[in-house]
């Protein structure tokens, strides 16, 4: 199993360590390997995208999360766009996210 993310991404790195704390036999990669603009999920044969993905990699590391199952719920369309209203803002989005602090 393969996750691709934004590796440069704040947001994306934090949920790639999450995944791989839980499930450590899922690889994170660049999504840009994958000439990709959006977050995958490879799961054996099949290819998870957006929503689906994230989805997915919950899944296989054991989590839940109420508000993507809603979101999932939606109309297709409506999921291309909140995902790309969410992706096109996601550097802004993580400065409200706390750093992560060393401890010395």
């Amino acid at each position: 199993m393969k996750l691709y993310i934004d590796k440069k991404c704040k947001i994306c790195e934090n949920f790639g360590k999450i995944i791989k704390e839980k499930n450590s036999m899922i690889e994170i990669k660049d999504y840009r390997e994958k000439c990709s603009e959006s977050i995958l999920f490879e799961d054996g044969s099949k290819v998870y995208y957006e929503f689906n993905a994230i989805h997915r990699a919950l899944s296989c590391a054991g989590k839940k999360n109420i508000v993507l199952n809603i979101v999932l719920k939606l109309p297709n369309r409506i999921q291309k766009i909140l995902y790309k209203i969410l992706s096109k803002n996601r550097k802004i989005i993580s400065l409200f996210f706390p750093r992560n602090q060393t401890k010395t």
